[in-house]
């Protein structure tokens, strides 16, 4: 039975016009590649044994059905592009929302004081805060007393650790807890402010809140801000 993908007596780079390529890059036989690899089967089938009928029908048939699966795949992409269009015009709506994400950044405009928040699943009896700058150097660390179950928070009054203002920018905080046990407790760092901004140059909606670009993924809660 004769085969479009591998014909006899021809070389595996042979090319009938000089110009027929098989786009071997996407991994997919397209419409033309196909067109052009049947046109080869014909011109050079053996005279004595030609393709029979029912092998040609079949070749025909396995065309048509690619021509469905493009038509398919088109209309699939239309469908697609409409919804990501969609979509991105619906996530302009969080802008100047109030939200809670996972995230162990805040963006410090000092001086004055700035409030990093944190999350643990059960009481803690105490533990520890470690602030960071944007060159990871340790600017301020503090002893945490003891808090309930939930989202707690910290305030650092912008002073490093020699009782200087630091800097404008964004800080990374760490924070370690114990339990009522004396065991290590986890604890999810969180960022808590407004969304400020979205980016979509990934072809993803990127939100940033207050200068921080969090995926909407790690997002917790969204509440209506004093911006919308």
């Amino acid at each position: 039975m004769s085969d479009i993908s591998s014909i006899a007596g021809l070389p595996a780079t042979y090319d009938p016009q000089g110009s027929a390529e098989v786009d071997e890059t996407a991994g997919e036989l397209g419409r033309q590649s196909f067109l052009n690899l049947l046109t080869v089967q014909l011109q050079n089938q053996d005279p004595l044994n030609p393709i029979k009928n029912e092998d040609f029908v079949a070749q025909l048939a396995t065309f048509s059905s690619l021509e469905q699966l493009i038509g398919i795949q088109e209309s699939t992409d239309a469908v697609y592009t409409g919804i990501a269009a969609m979509n991105n015009s619906t996530m302009t709506n969080m802008l100047g929302r109030d939200v809670v994400a996972l995230g162990n950044q805040n963006a410090y405009t000092g001086p004055g004081d700035d409030v990093f928040h944190f999350q643990t699943g059960e009481p803690m009896s105490g533990g520890k805060i470690v602030i960071t700058n944007e060159n990871g150097t340790v600017v301020h660390t503090a002893a945490l007393g003891a808090n309930d179950t939930g989202e707690n928070s910290y305030t650092w009054d912008g002073l490093d650790q020699n009782g200087q203002q630091v800097a404008d920018g964004i800080y990374t905080f760490s924070v370690t807890a114990t339990n009522s046990d004396g065991g290590d407790l986890p604890v999810d760092e969180l960022i808590v402010g407004t969304v400020t901004e979205m980016d979509y140059s990934s072809g993803i909606p990127v939100p940033s809140i207050e200068g921080i670009a969090v995926d909407l993924t790690l997002f917790l809660r969204i509440t209506v801000g004093a911006g919308a």
